[in-house]
């Protein structure tokens, strides 16, 4: 941007790490034709990328007001990863942020979160935590012990891993979503509401 006063007062940006999530908080104390935020973010450890855009947060406008703003980045692998914001003005003016770099490490246990929404019809998302490389499965079964799907089946490296689920094809009921990795067993209870 060539001008002498920026559209956007930035006041605050921090970047921090939020259970498996990195979540982003930044705060304006005046705006002028704000467009948004494009949030740009680049791995640096285990392997180095280039910037890539994730995300865009609608902006205000203008406004005399402090106003605050908040990103969650998901399902993010391990490793250090930089972010920046790109503020754009209505006249296609842009600026860019400080730059902050943050390190995700490996959860220290494994687990399986309960699925959301619960109850579904007919997808949810189960997210689950691998503290280390390995084999893990994912698998659902029904009341009577037979089972009606595989999620995961693999080997999978350390980090957040987020499925999506289709029961489209099964009736109503409660299922159970069973992880099976590194020795750990978690089941939980899933309720297919159609």
């Amino acid at each position: 941007a060539t001008q002498d006063v920026l559209p956007v007062q930035l006041s605050a940006f921090e970047v921090s790490v939020v259970e498996s999530d990195i979540l982003l908080l930044w705060r304006t104390e005046t705006e002028v034709d704000n467009l948004g935020f494009v949030i740009e973010r680049r791995m640096i450890a285990p392997n180095e990328r280039e910037w890539e855009e994730i995300a865009f947060v609608p902006g205000a406008g203008t406004s005399n007001q402090p106003i605050d703003y908040s990103y969650t980045d998901h399902s993010l692998a391990v490793g250090r990863y930089v972010y920046r914001l790109r503020q754009l003005d209505r006249t296609g003016s842009f600026w860019y942020s400080s730059v902050f770099e943050i390190e995700l490490t490996a959860p220290s246990s494994i687990e399986l979160m309960q699925n959301y929404p619960n109850p579904f019809n007919p997808t949810t998302q189960i997210r689950v935590r691998i503290s280390e490389r390995g084999a893990a499965t994912l698998s659902i079964y029904d009341l009577l012990g037979r089972e009606v799907a595989v999620l995961l089946n693999g080997e999978y490296p350390p980090g957040p891993h987020v499925v999506t689920w289709n029961a489209a094809g099964l009736e109503s009921g409660v299922y159970l979503c069973r992880l099976n990795a590194g020795g750990f067993t978690q089941a939980r209870k899933v309720v297919l509401l159609k």
